[in-house]
């Protein structure tokens, strides 16, 4: 499988490590398993990414490329991608939060993508809640806009590496039954 250049990703569902090509770019899923998750009453606080750690072997057996984030990737991007949606599965019709409502807030702080969002009084809610409350629910995931020159792509030790520093605008951030990234 090649390495993508300038493409649309949304980090979800790494087994597959999937890719699609689309009349307007290349999709690509990938995701972060939870670690120091919280959720109280409503309140989630989370990470949706880290830092300077390559992916699980399962994925890099299945897209045959070692992929890292570098710190900064986010903070350039967060100001410049408008309301970011906290979805469900990256499904558009499944929100649960948005930075345009104050309902949803992102910030990379050095070493992630932390999140903290209000689950709403809904079905949806109630129901993302109690799969997290029971673990089924086991990361979150991130869409975004990349271009070539937001990525180093490198051979190390036979092995190729894409170290991305950089996104056009984050799309969108979602909770994953099936994360990427361990210890994010």
């Amino acid at each position: 499988m090649p390495i993508p250049s300038a493409l649309t990703v949304y980090h979800l569902f790494p087994v597959a490590a999937a890719m699609e090509t689309t009349e307007t770019g290349m999709r690509e899923y990938r995701s972060a398993e939870f670690v120091d998750v919280a959720i109280k009453d409503r309140k989630l606080h989370g990470y949706a990414a880290v830092f300077d750690m390559p992916w699980d072997e399962r994925a890099t057996e299945s897209a045959g490329y070692v992929e890292e984030l570098r710190r900064g990737l986010f903070r350039k991007a967060l100001p410049r991608s408008g309301d970011i949606p906290l979805l469900w599965q990256h499904d558009r019709n499944q929100l649960l939060a948005r930075t345009g409502s104050g309902s949803l807030v992102l910030e990379e702080d050095g070493k992630r993508l932390r999140v903290e969002a209000e689950l709403p009084k809904s079905g949806l809610g109630e129901y993302v809640r109690e799969l997290i409350d029971r673990g089924d629910v086991r990361g979150m995931s991130y869409g975004r806009v990349a271009a070539s020159g937001d990525q180093r792509i490198e051979k190390r030790n036979g092995i190729w590496h894409r170290v991305i520093h950089d996104a056009r605008k984050i799309l969108d951030v979602t909770l994953t039954w099936e994360p990427t990234y361990p210890d994010a």
